[in-house]
């Protein structure tokens, strides 16, 4: 450039003077420019984030196990004991003819070889997802 920043500068000045001059509008906004602030100040804020990626790589390490704990989780059988009047028994078990035999006083009667009880241990089994790997991955989720 042959040219100076200050020549340039003044160049552009002449020229756009040269364009407002004789113009009601451009007069009055130089004058209202003329009588107000001439000192100005610009502020630019710059953020730089920083993610640390550790945490996702160990999370992206951990979706296809946790993915087979939700598809299978894990189980396993509660039983329940209950002593019923023989009238709501559902099923007689192994377990419920051995209480019985230990427990003479549930007999009500006894007729050659059949045996009348009058309450008897009932069973209950039933699957439960209450293991407690099932519980933390829930509680992530």
């Amino acid at each position: 450039m042959d040219k100076s920043y200050l020549e340039l500068f003044l160049e552009y000045k002449d020229s756009m003077a040269a364009l407002t001059t004789d113009n009601q509008f451009y007069e009055t906004m130089g004058d209202i420019i003329d009588r107000g602030k001439t000192s100005y100040s610009l502020f630019n804020r710059y953020f730089e984030k920083k993610i640390d990626l550790t945490w996702v790589e160990e999370i992206e390490a951990c979706i296809i196990p946790l993915d087979n704990i939700i598809r299978v989780p894990r189980k396993f059988i509660v039983q329940e004991e209950e002593i019923v009047p023989i009238e709501r028994a559902k099923k007689i078990t192994a377990e419920s003819v051995r209480h019985l035999a230990q427990h003479t006083n549930m007999i009500a009667k006894v007729e050659g070889d059949t045996v009348t009880p009058n309450e008897i241990l009932n069973v209950f089994r039933e699957e439960s997802f209450e293991v407690y790997e099932n519980r933390f991955v829930y509680t992530l989720m």
